[in-house]
Order: C-alpha cells, then sequence, then structure tokens
C-alpha cells in the first residue's frame, strides 16, 4: 500500500480492520498506523483514529458477548495471544472487582490488552457500560500517541523517508521496551 493510499479510503479501511484485529487476537496495536498517517495529515489521522475506535469497539462488542455466553474458548483464546501474561488476567479481575466498568480507564497506562478487560467484563458489567467506558479508555492512548506524531510531523514530513524511518524506529523501541518488560 502506498502512503496517498494508506492517507485515504484505502487506509480508512485497514484502520477498522486493524482496530477490530488487536480488539481481539492481534498484538500490534493500532497507535501504528494512527501515528503513521498523523505525521502526514492530522487531520485524515483522526477519520483514522475514528475508524480504528469502530473496530476497537465491535471487537470488544464480540468478545463481551461472546464471554457473557460462557464461551470458554473465547477467554482461552485470549489468554494465548502473544504477550498476554496470567497476572494481566488477575489485575483485570481485581481492577473490575473495584472500579467496575471504570476498570477499563486503567488499561491503557496499565499496559494490559482491551481484549483482557473485554473477555473479564461480562462478571462486572453490562454491555451498554463496558462500551461506554471503552471510548474514553480507547481513546486516551490513541490521542496520546497521534498528538505526538502531529506535532513530529510538522517537521518531519518534509523528509518522508526520514519520517518513516524514525516512525518505524520508534515503534521498533516502544515494542521492545514492553516485550521484555511483560
Amino acid at each position: 500500500m502506498t502512503r496517498d493510499q494508506i492517507l485515504g479510503r484505502p487506509g480508512l479501511w485497514a484502520a477498522a480492520v486493524w482496530g477490530f484485529a488487536e480488539g481481539t487476537v492481534f498484538f500490534l496495536v493500532p497507535d501504528i498506523l494512527i501515528t503513521f498517517v498523523a505525521m502526514f495529515s492530522a487531520r485524515k489521522s483522526v477519520q483514522h483514529t475514528a475508524a480504528v475506535l469502530g473496530g476497537s469497539l465491535l471487537a470488544g462488542a464480540l468478545l463481551f458477548l461472546l464471554a457473557a455466553s460462557g464461551q470458554q474458548w473465547v477467554v482461552d483464546t485470549v489468554k494465548h495471544v502473544p504477550f498476554i501474561r496470567e497476572r494481566m488476567v488477575d489485575q483485570t479481575r481485581a481492577d473490575f472487582e473495584r472500579y467496575g466498568a471504570g476498570a477499563l480507564l486503567r488499561g491503557p497506562s496499565s499496559g494490559i490488552p482491551y481484549k483482557v478487560y473485554a473477555v473479564q467484563a461480562p462478571r462486572y458489567t453490562t454491555l451498554w457500560m463496558f462500551l461506554l467506558f471503552s471510548i474514553p479508555a480507547r481513546l486516551e492512548r490513541f490521542i496520546v500517541a497521534w498528538a505526538g506524531f502531529a506535532m513530529a510531523g510538522l517537521w518531519l514530513r518534509q523528509h518522508p523517508r526520514f519520517a518513516i524511518a524514525v516512525h518505524a524506529l520508534f515503534w521498533v523501541v516502544i515494542y521492545s521496551w514492553y516485550w521484555t518488560r511483560t
């Protein structure tokens, strides 16, 4: 996919699919796409962020409903996503017991993936409360990543190859750090 395609309609579809995939079983965050687009067009990246959020909420609702209907395989599947640890499952359980649906707001700063909260949530809240709290929980991380790259893009976009290299290096460093601490 070319940069123009990523910034356009194909990129919006990719954003929605990536949001859904990461909300279920994929382990690379859609922030990678959001921040790439933000470097080249802050306006277009807002649309991509909305597409990611839509895909993510759809994924969260699906996992919630499957877990609520007693489909243990969905919980087991999430537990086997790369870099999901049993302590993350224990932490989400403790967060839900203490904060109810508000536990979702702790996810972005804890490094615990949304999908772990989604399969635990039916024991503690309704689908509508889960989705309501999911919006700020998902947007919190997206907006922080977006803002940093939108600002950096003011300088980087004049040098597209350098911008892409900086973007790739940033995400390699972030994931190297995250995966060594989980």
